[in-house]
Parts: C-alpha cells; sequence; structure tokens
C-alpha cells in the first residue's frame, strides 16, 4: 500500500520531523507521482490576522506536529514532531521530508507553530521570546506567535486556523508638527518571553524577561509590536518617543492590560512645543464584541462604516420579539449607498432610491454567546396595495454585538441560483442590521447586503464579490407590526428575483432602472 505524502499549500507554512514510531509507519513517496498528496490550507481565527495584517508570505516557515487519532499530544515522541514547512510564495512545501498518512488508514490529528524554530523539542513549554529591536518588518512579524491545532482527519485538504498567543501594541501619533521629522518609539520594560503549553494551550509570561523593545513603523508615524501578555501598572513609563534626536517619555494614569491575542491602541498628538497627549482605547485583533471577520472581513466593515453604524460591545440590548408584537416594520426602504451603482446601467440603486419594504423577527438571543436567529422577508406592493411576499430566509446562526440600546446584528446565507442563462451559481453573503432598540421598535434602523463570495456565474448576472449596499428606514423609526414571517410558503423564489432577498443585479430584475 502506497502512502499519501502531505505537502502544505495555500496560504501558510508547516514546519515537522518524524519520530521513531512514524518511521515505522511511513514510507517516503515523494518522487511517486501517483501519490496522493495532502494540501494544507491555513486561515486565522475569528476576526485574527497575522501581524502583516495579510497572510503568510513567501519565506515564512511553520513547525507542525501529528499525532494518531485517539492519542493525545505528547511532549516529544509523536507521529511527527516539529516538520519544517517553507512558504514558497504560491504553495507550502516541506524542507525536508513532509508528513505522510500512515498505512493503516487512520486519520491524524495536527498542531502547528508560528514561526519554526529548530530548538522546540518540548510541546509541554514551549518558550518565545519576541525581538528586541523589531525596527525591520522581518523581525516584527517573526514577533508573532501564532498557534493551530486540528481534530483527527484522513482528509487530503486539512485547513489550519492559526490563534495569537502574543499581544500586540499600536502607538498612533497626530499632529502637523511631526511634518519632515524623524521619529522612533520604544516600549519600555515591557516581557518579552511566555511559555506555552501546546498540551493545554495555557500559557504563562515570564517575569524575568523585561526589555526594552524597539517598535516598527507600519505606516506614516503609525508604530506597532508585538510583546507577551501582560499587566502595564498605572503611572509605569511605557513609552520612549523620538523626535529628531530629542526623546520624551509617556507613562498611564491607569493599569493597561494586554491581552493574549489582542490589540492595544494608544493615540498621542504631537504639539508644536514638542509635547505628547496621549489618550487610549482597546483594539482587539480579534476584534471581541463587534461583527466578526468570518462574517464580514475586516476591510469591507470599513469601508461600510461610513454608510452604516457598527456598534461594538459585548452587552447589546436584548432583541427578542415579545409574544403579539410579531415582527419590526423596515419601510419606507430607503437606499444610503450601492458601492456597485452605475447610473444608467442598471447596476446597484441611486442614493435616495426607494426598494421593496421588509419585516425582520429577532428571537433566540442568547447573552452568554451573543447569538440570536433572525427571520427576514421581503414584501413588494403593486400599484393597487396589495402586498406579496417575495422572499423569505432565517438566519442559521446570527451574531450580536454593541452596549445599551444600540446593536449590530449580522449573519451570512449561503445559497445557489439559476442564472439568466441557466447556469448554476453559488454563493455566500452577508446580512448587517444596525439600529437602537426603543420600547416601541427601533429606531435609526439600517441593512447592508454584501456579496462575499460567488462561483459559477459566468455572465456576471449577480453583484460583484465584495460589492455591499446599505439601506435605511426613511422615516427613521421601524415599528413593532403583528405579523408571522415563517407562515408564509414564499422561500427565496428565484422566479422572481427579489432585488434585496438575493443577489441579484438588478439589471437581471425587469422592473427595475
Amino acid at each position: 500500500m502506497k502512502t499519501k505524502e502531505i505537502l502544505l499549500s495555500v496560504c501558510v507554512m508547516l514546519t515537522v520531523s518524524c519520530s521513531q514510531e512514524a518511521e515505522e509507519l511511513l514510507t517516503n513517496q515523494g518522487s511517486d507521482p501517483s501519490s496522493k498528496a495532502v494540501t494544507f490550507s491555513a486561515s486565522f481565527g475569528e476576526g485574527t490576522t497575522r501581524a502583516t495584517e495579510t497572510a503568510f508570505e513567501a519565506g515564512d516557515q511553520i513547525g507542525v506536529w501529528a499525532v494518531q487519532a485517539n492519542s493525545s499530544l505528547k511532549s516529544s515522541g509523536n507521529y511527527a514532531d516539529n516538520v519544517p514547512y517553507r512558504h514558497s510564495g504560491s504553495n507550502f512545501t516541506a524542507v525536508g521530508a513532509g508528513i505522510s498518512l500512515p498505512n493503516n488508514g487512520s486519520g491524524l490529528a495536527y498542531f502547528a507553530v508560528y514561526p519554526y524554530s529548530a530548538s522546540v523539542t518540548n510541546t509541554s513549554s514551549l518558550s518565545f521570546t519576541v525581538n528586541s529591536n523589531q525596527s525591520s518588518y522581518a523581525n516584527y512579524t517573526a514577533s508573532d506567535l501564532c498557534i493551530a491545532s486540528t481534530d483527527p482527519t484522513t482528509s487530503q485538504a486539512v485547513n489550519l486556523t492559526f490563534d495569537h498567543v502574543m499581544s500586540r501594541v499600536m502607538v498612533r501619533l497626530t499632529g502637523s508638527a511631526l511634518a519632515n521629522k524623524r521619529v522612533s518609539v520604544r516600549l519600555k520594560n515591557v516581557l518579552t518571553t511566555t511559555a506555552i503549553n501546546m498540551q493545554t494551550t495555557k500559557f504563562q509570561s515570564q517575569d524575568n524577561s523585561v526589555k526594552d523593545v524597539t517598535m516598527y513603523e507600519e505606516s506614516t508615524n503609525v508604530f506597532v509590536a508585538v510583546v507577551a501578555p501582560q499587566k502595564i501598572p498605572a503611572k509605569m513609563t511605557l513609552l520612549e518617543i523620538t523626535v529628531n534626536g530629542e526623546s520624551d517619555y509617556a507613562s498611564f494614569d491607569y493599569e493597561m492590560t494586554l491581552n493574549s491575542g489582542k490589540q492595544t491602541t494608544l493615540t498621542g498628538e504631537y504639539t508644536e512645543n514638542g509635547s505628547i497627549n496621549f489618550g487610549g482605547n482597546i483594539n482587539p485583533w480579534e476584534e471581541e464584541g463587534s461583527v466578526p471577520a468570518n462574517v464580514v472581513p475586516y476591510e469591507l466593515q470599513e469601508k461600510m462604516g461610513q454608510y452604516i453604524p457598527l456598534y461594538t460591545g459585548t452587552t447589546p440590548p436584548d432583541l427578542n420579539i415579545t409574544t403579539g408584537k410579531g415582527a419590526i416594520l423596515f419601510a419606507p426602504s430607503s437606499t444610503v449607498y450601492c458601492s456597485d451603482y452605475l447610473n444608467g446601467t442598471g447596476r446597484g440603486f441611486k442614493p435616495g432610491f426607494i426598494t421593496n419594504p421588509m419585516l425582520f423577527n429577532f428571537f433566540n438571543q442568547n447573552s452568554s454567546s451573543n447569538t440570536l436567529s433572525i427571520e427576514m422577508a421581503e414584501y413588494y406592493v403593486d400599484e393597487n396595495s396589495n402586498v406579496t411576499q417575495t422572499s423569505y430566509e432565517q438566519s442559521e446562526t446570527a451574531y450580536i454585538c454593541g452596549s445599551n440600546d444600540h446593536f449590530t446584528a449580522c449573519y451570512n446565507t449561503t445559497g445557489t441560483t439559476k442564472g439568466k442563462n441557466n447556469n448554476l451559481i453559488e454563493y455566500t453573503t452577508a446580512t448587517v442590521i444596525s439600529g437602537t432598540k426603543t420600547s416601541t421598535g427601533i429606531s435609526n434602523m439600517y441593512r447592508a447586503f454584501v456579496m462575499i463570495s460567488k462561483t459559477g456565474d459566468t455572465y456576471n448576472d449577480l453583484m460583484d464579490v465584495h460589492a455591499f449596499r446599505v439601506f435605511k428606514d426613511q422615516d427613521g423609526f421601524s415599528d413593532y407590526v403583528e405579523a408571522d414571517l415563517s407562515s408564509s410558503t414564499s422561500r427565496r423564489s428565484g422566479a422572481s428575483r427579489p432585488e434585496l432577498g438575493t443577489p441579484w443585479d438588478n439589471s437581471a430584475i425587469g422592473n427595475r432602472k
């Protein structure tokens, strides 16, 4: 029986070497063109990116451990230990012999670490120290310790989902007085080393690892660095800011917690007299209490945020519809912005265009997980005021964030439809809803519709990928009404091609111009 060699491809790099146990089960088939290669893709946890804010890059390496099904990760002597894989720029290949699936047909569970280090020999105590000089891009990104693990699988296409272990600090300096000046920033007396147990994913920052860390200038007067998770005592000198060779120091009146996987942003204004006034806020790498990046990517959220309020926080209001009130009426539905609007082409809607009214029902809200279920139905009202439901959908899992009475809820929908030439199109969209809850309804209610991905749209019948459309209740208030959305049998009728209930480009809708 031939073994199947594991190769890394897509977006990451992995590293591993074989134990004696593995050698008894493996045969290197790398030169056998008939072997079935196992490919690895890599992604980051919800809302998480690498320090680069993009992805892994050519030359990056990760280490991978493999454990057979029904076995646990051991300190050493696993099926495979710390095998290195290097990213070539287009795929991932083993630096030496790769990992192969065992001949007995059992699955493997994988554990991975970025960046790769050949000195890692014990998974129960992996010690990692960030670079104290992160002024170069390479040293900065190499300080971003990330880990990933999978369940046992026999699949030949395995995805590794990475999470950050360290904490990132961003210092943003503003002020016209900084123009044409040489600026550098150092973090003072911060912890730089963390010991992590890969078997339990628990970590402990080392108190004896205090150093100064020179930050990387990510963009003009915006500096970033990765350090060990820790608490910064109130009034401790944290920043050394050097402008044209003259240094100034900054401390803060409150204790600051630098959490694992989160980003702390400190914004300071540099004045004409050379002083810097700081404020601080926490903006997580993995955005806690905000629209998850796996629902709507962050780069799209930044663009959408100009047209729809995106509230953050972990204490949103309770939106569960009480008995007898039924649903929220979103009407008149007025177009705020369509990123794909091109006047006269039938793509998108111009600002102020009134679209079909909609009803929303919110239920099963869980305050612990900040999840809920959402029903949405769209209606067509003809010139005789006859009402026809044109589409209906219910979210599988929706997420909600916000604070006080402000909220943002969101969910993905995956579906199929037929194109104008009967071609099958598969798509994933996102719906985002924001507003402020009141005792009688929702004020300032907005809705955004986003095309996340699509395949098979040969003739460009649907909206473009990453196109989005934003609508608001024109009169500023969405009332509770008595309605039962789920009683209708009209569910995403492909024949009606509603412009909001499905992601059709409205050039395919005969009654829209």
